[in-house]
């Protein structure tokens, strides 16, 4: 299947690297969970999610100067955070839930159309940490909570974030995150 996480992705099929390096990521690992003794790559520990939200990206603009404010207020915290390696305040690999996982709420709903209006007007990174922790912290700021999910894939390795509301992906597309194996999830 295109995009899914490749399992003779360990660490030994790479001839080229240095052994006793090798031997110091993989114990890392083990220590951290993600691998066991026998050196298998990536346990999927965390369930995958299902669903992602669709946004109008053609919708009329309306911004407000209140919104503008929260998001240079969160991209600022953001900065500030990511400065001192701690985009998260703490780590969890079990998503919050608040039970209701059918519909999205209006209320989230609405604050996702003032952020992509908003991102219009006002630059914001794309990279996916930045951005995900700016939209995480904008969210945060008017009473809902979300989950920064983070997921590696071996097969070229690579790490990427997004944010999710009861298991239902936000800002990222649903196939482009089912490449990942999610990790670790975060909080603010």
């Amino acid at each position: 299947m295109p995009g899914s996480v490749d399992a003779a992705g360990d660490a030994s099929s790479n001839r080229a690297a240095n052994p006793s390096l090798l031997q110091g990521a993989l114990s890392s690992l083990r220590s951290a969970g993600l691998v066991d003794d026998d050196a298998s790559p990536l346990k999927q520990s965390i369930a995958a999610p299902t669903r992602q939200i669709r946004i109008d990206w053609n919708a009329t603009p309306a911004v407000t100067l209140a919104d503008v404010i929260d998001l240079v207020v969160a991209m600022k915290w953001t900065a500030s955070r990511l400065r001192r390696g701690l985009p998260c305040r703490r780590f969890t690999n079990v998503r919050t839930m608040s039970g209701a996982v059918d519909d999205v709420p209006p209320k989230l709903m609405a604050a996702l159309d003032h952020l992509r209006d908003i991102r219009l007007v006002v630059p914001t990174p794309r990279r996916c940490l930045p951005a995900a922790t700016i939209a995480a912290r904008f969210l945060q700021r008017r009473g809902i909570h979300v989950d920064i999910v983070f997921g590696v894939r071996s097969h070229p390795f690579e790490a990427h974030c997004w944010i999710e509301h009861d298991g239902v992906v936000l800002d990222d597309r649903l196939d482009k995150v089912l490449a990942y194996v999610p990790i670790a999830i975060g909080a603010l």
